[in-house]
């Protein structure tokens, strides 16, 4: 038994050992901007720093290239590519059992073809690869290719330091904005490559306004390593401006940047003051409270006209000053969940989004790091129809609760957010959020004027929506998009806001473009919406425990639409 036993465990580590190398289905991305296959901005280009996600595919730790050149094997793992009848190797830069990350060789064609890792003299399945001359990926703080990208502030040449919430840039400022994806050069691609500008068509928007490009080209220390500087335009301010480059004329992954009139902290009527971030700086860390209430209408011709949902949200959490500078703002959620009102009014950002597979989300999330806050039992939500109790839900510091609302598939409730006065409490207090009372108005309602209008919209040409309402100097007007691809699958969404009082906002080519064509709506869930709303301005509260606490609502109307 014991020879038996012996041999058994034998069995088992050679397998382990000298298991074959599995690249998981859609696991090939672009390192800075991770936008996934199907998605208009999709693909490797040449010469670029790209990530793989699988199994098997190195050694248990992670081992790093030592030096400059790079190799192509390193610690028994290589890449090879395949394109257009030309097969080349991939230079490693790291690798382990479930990531690696290569440059892809210049001199690979663009075109479809397919990509190969071989660990310990196994080689895995091919899966498919998109080879493009261009498309840049912005480097982000969080390494999830959303949020504070990776930007420096440029002084003078001693005096560069990276853009963030506490040190802003300035209109007209030079920036220099890392990344990868700007397309081939004619040098070796495993050393530090020469400085010069490439031959691309680049362009960089800063809060939807153009930039001036100064330089687009690789950096000059490390091998894929793209910078492309700018100079900041006029009239922008706000802690998450958002930043896009494009090459070949689309857009890759939306980023953004902090800008104010004479740098330093910035400050935003929305999410932070600077007073809010020099206290969160001098503390290490911020104690956030936010208490949303969601009312949303559903437009489906040819379905009732009532359909909707009512709702309520809070959360309160404490975040590292790492991580507040690395998120996408106060409202962010965790995971992928889009941020409402991280971009200034007048601008667009955009979100691609990357599915499961068997083997789980192998793509980044957003990594927000946070800890939940015990804020009390219940919250009690009173209103023109009442008192409602916010219960716990999920984890600790998050409370939610279904106020009202007539969704397909599900009970028939009656409308309870209606315009009035609304207080929130949360009773005798919690053990890190004291006693606190809050309020806010919900103000009549907000209409979409050309929603009937709007169900075909066209990716290459601008869309205008337009609205009416009756609290126009305290909103926030909101424009989210929505579509699907089911084959291969992927996602994308757009937010935009503008100040209410316009009345209208044109969401640009630009945007829409960074969009898939919608998957037709086969009556189980929708494959693609765009949602108009207004928000009332947050109204914040003080409680003790808190730095910084809001009590805020959302009211918009989705539709039901296709993008072609």
């Amino acid at each position: 038994m014991k020879h038996v036993a012996l041999a058994f465990t034998v069995l088992l580590f050679c397998t382990e050992v000298f298991a074959q190398p599995q690249i998981s289905d859609g696991g090939v991305f672009n390192a800075a901007s991770y936008i996934p296959n199907g998605l208009p901005a999709s693909g490797i280009a040449q010469g670029s720093i790209f990530v793989l996600f699988g199994k098997n595919l190195g050694p248990a730790q992670l081992v790093s290239a030592p030096a400059l050149p790079l190799k192509t094997d390193l610690s028994g793992t290589s890449v090879r590519v395949s394109v257009g009848g030309v097969t080349k190797n991939a230079f490693l830069l790291y690798t382990y059992a479930g990531q690696l990350s290569a440059v892809l060789p210049s001199d690979v064609p663009a075109g479809d073809g397919t990509i190969v890792v071989t660990y310990n003299g196994r080689a895995s399945a091919p899966v498919s690869v998109h080879v493009v001359k261009s498309g840049f990926g912005i480097f982000t703080r969080n390494q999830a290719g959303i949020g504070p990208a990776i930007v420096q502030n440029y002084v003078s040449p001693t005096d560069v330091t990276l853009n963030t919430l506490l040190n802003s840039a300035r209109p007209g400022q030079v920036e220099i904005l890392w990344g990868t994806g700007l397309g081939a050069i004619t040098a070796d691609d495993s050393s530090a490559p020469p400085v010069g500008n490439l031959n691309v068509d680049v362009g960089v928007l800063v809060g939807g306004k153009p930039a001036k490009v100064m330089y687009k080209g690789r950096s000059s220390e490390f091998p894929g390593l793209d910078q492309v500087n700018f100079e900041v335009p006029d009239g922008l301010a706000g802690c998450h401006v958002p930043i896009a480059v494009r090459t070949g004329g689309v857009a890759g992954n939306y980023a953004t940047i902090s800008i104010s009139p004479n740098g330093g902290t910035c400050s935003d009527p929305v999410t932070y003051t600077s007073a809010d971030l020099k206290s969160a700086q001098q503390k290490g860390s911020m104690s956030l409270g936010v208490i949303t209430l969601t009312k949303l209408g559903f437009y489906m011709p040819g379905q009732p006209p009532d359909l909707g949902y009512e709702g309520s949200t809070a959360k309160f959490t404490n975040r590292s000053l790492d991580a507040l500078l690395a998120s996408l703002g106060p409202w962010e959620n965790g995971g992928k969940s889009v941020p409402l009102l991280s971009a200034p009014p007048g601008s667009c950002t955009v979100y691609q989004y990357t599915p499961n597979d068997e083997t789980g989300d192998f793509t980044p999330l957003v990594q927000v790091r946070w800890t939940g806050l015990r804020a009390g039992a219940n919250l009690n939500l009173t209103g023109p129809q009442g008192t409602k109790q916010v219960p716990p839900n999920w984890f600790e510091g998050y409370f939610k609760v279904t106020l009202g609302g007539n969704t397909p598939g599900q009970p028939l409730l009656p409308s309870y957010l209606l315009p009035g006065d609304y207080k929130i409490d949360n009773g005798s207090g919690g053990t890190d959020v004291g006693v606190f009372r809050a309020g806010m108005t919900l103000p009549p309602p907000f209409t979409w004027n050309n929603k009937e209008q709007l169900t075909d919209i066209r990716r290459d040409q601008d869309l205008t929506v337009t609205w009416t309402s009756s609290n126009p100097d305290n909103e926030i007007a909101l424009i989210i998009g929505y579509s699907t691809v089911a084959t291969p699958y992927a996602r994308a969404s757009f937010v935009c806001t503008e100040r209410t009082a316009a009345g209208r906002f044109t969401v640009p080519v630009a945007v829409l473009s960074n969009l898939p064509v919608s998957s037709p709506f086969t009556g189980d869930s929708p494959t693609a919406t765009l949602l108009v709303g207004a928000m009332p301005l947050p109204a914040r509260f003080t409680a003790p425990g808190l730095d910084l606490a809001s009590f805020m609502c959302m009211p918009g109307t989705m539709s039901i639409v296709s993008y072609k």
